[in-house]
């Protein structure tokens, strides 16, 4: 019977070569031979079955599968955070200056000391004359959030 370590023993410095060659990066090359050894697990009959030429294809086709959906993956993740920058820039979310007041209401007594309400009367004043500076804006998001 084929065992994982029979496997990794004989294919793991040739996939390592491979892997290295599709990425162009020593751990992404890492990752991907562990993850193919990791699918090997579910497919040690089939691979049993194979003669060595086609286990060797075998896995070097799921190095390669697993290069490409990682790739794809990756384009996605930038194609959303870029569209992501595109809805918000400029966006301020409709906010009455009564949320910072009832906010207020809800800090504890031992956070209430002069530094702590400044700020909060800062984004109070950017809130009410409709500034819509970056960073009263993120301050304002966690504000709802809390409420």
């Amino acid at each position: 019977m084929l065992s994982i370590d029979d496997l990794y023993g004989e294919y793991a410095a040739g996939l390592q070569a491979y892997a290295t060659r599709l990425a162009r990066d020593g751990q992404v090359a890492e990752d991907l031979v562990q993850e193919t050894f990791i699918r090997t697990l579910g497919h040690l009959q089939l691979l049993a079955q194979l003669n060595p030429h086609q286990r060797r294809a075998w896995l070097c086709q799921t190095v390669k599968r697993l290069f490409l959906d990682r790739q794809a993956s990756r384009a996605r993740e930038v194609a959303a955070i870029a569209q992501l920058s595109l809805e918000t820039e400029g966006y301020a979310p409709p906010v009455e200056p009564q949320l910072l007041d009832a906010l207020l209401e809800r800090v504890p007594e031992s956070w209430r000391n002069a530094g702590y309400l400044k700020i909060l009367a800062v984004i109070k004043q950017h809130l009410i004359t409709k500034t819509t500076a970056p960073a009263p804006h993120r301050a304002v998001i966690f504000c709802q959030r809390i409420l």
